[in-house]
């Protein structure tokens, strides 16, 4: 509904200047955002920027929310990025619900 509110019609037409606007995207633990902590699975860089996050968003975050991207979970990631299932010490293991 903020997005409703604050985008414009021409805006929603302008694919151009905002090739995702309103697409949903989840983000993955390794990218910078802007009041969470980028852990990469790794407990030693668990509140790196202390309890309250990220100052700021990082440059892939910036990038997404330019173009219009609507970001609405975290993700989970292996710890150091290193191998093919999303297990690691912070976050536990990721689990399909409907396995």
């Amino acid at each position: 509904r903020e997005l409703d509110r604050r985008t414009s019609d021409e805006d929603w037409a302008d694919v151009e200047r905002y090739p995702l606007l309103g697409v949903p995207v989840s983000v993955k633990d390794q990218i910078i955002q802007k009041g969470f902590d980028a852990t990469m699975g790794s407990a030693a860089r668990c509140f790196q920027w202390g309890p309250s996050g990220a100052p700021e968003d990082g440059l892939h975050m910036r990038l997404l929310l330019e173009a219009g991207a609507i970001p609405f979970v975290r993700t989970n990631t292996p710890q150091a990025l290193m191998l093919p299932e999303s297990a690691n010490n912070v976050w536990g293991t990721s689990r399909n619900p409907f396995d």
